[in-house]
């Protein structure tokens, strides 16, 4: 990754940007404001977390339909579920844990590290003051864990469970059981293992680059920084 040099006053062509930039924030600051005071804002982020999430994938090359990631998200698949359906769901709970924390959360190391699965759970994740929303009512019981369903998708290994059982009565079925195939060595603890992760792949250093961007940008109009971090 290439760190920007953003001391010298000729790195950041400001003639052909301040424009788009003072257009783009305007914007969004009137966006901002009509959703703080719409009877529709709940829906409207609800919505725009789905396409989002589509549209991140999308970006990536590869197709998912909203209407999938709805019926997946509300575990009403009419298909099996793509790698690329499973990713955007990923990517819509992490969008709603970033929107049920702090505006600072994300950004921080221990965001960071729940973002990327190595944190704590996405309970623990919440801010303090829903956990005691939370103990204090009944009702704000029930909508925490209807947030922990929304954030857990636990029907994935089921399905997989019951489709390798399927495969065994089959083949019992069929006469063609055979003896229990040994499963090969586990990968050590602390290791990657090479059939699943690229070696040539440090994700602690580009992470590390990555917020050297972000060190870098700070004090810059949002927009920019947001554009140079993408």
């Amino acid at each position: 990754m290439t760190l920007f040099d953003l001391d010298r006053t000729n790195a950041i062509p400001w003639r052909d940007l301040a424009g788009p930039l003072v257009t783009a924030e305007d914007s969004l600051a009137r966006l901002d404001e009509r959703l703080a005071r719409s009877p529709v804002r709940e829906g409207f982020v609800a919505r725009t977390h789905f396409y989002d999430a589509a549209a991140a994938l999308w970006l990536e090359g590869e197709l998912v339909h909203v209407e999938d990631l709805v019926l997946h998200d509300t575990h009403m698949d009419i298909r099996t579920p793509t790698h690329e359906l499973t990713r955007a769901h990923a990517v819509l709970r992490a969008r709603r844990l970033i929107v049920a924390n702090r505006p600072d959360w994300a950004l921080s190391p221990n965001g960071l590290s729940q973002l990327r699965g190595r944190g704590a759970s996405a309970q623990n994740a919440l801010p303090p003051e829903r956990h005691a929303t939370a103990a204090e009512g009944g009702g704000d019981e029930e909508a925490g864990e209807s947030a922990n369903d929304d954030l857990n998708d636990g029907l994935g290994a089921e399905f997989a469970a019951i489709d390798a059982l399927l495969d065994r009565t089959r083949n019992v079925l069929d006469g063609l059981a055979a003896a229990p195939v040994s499963r090969p060595q586990q990968v050590l603890a602390g290791e990657k293992n090479p059939l699943v992760y690229d070696p040539d792949w440090d994700e602690e250093e580009r992470l590390s680059d990555w917020r050297a961007v972000l060190n870098q940008t700070t004090g810059q109009p949002p927009v920019l920084s947001a554009a140079l971090l993408w």
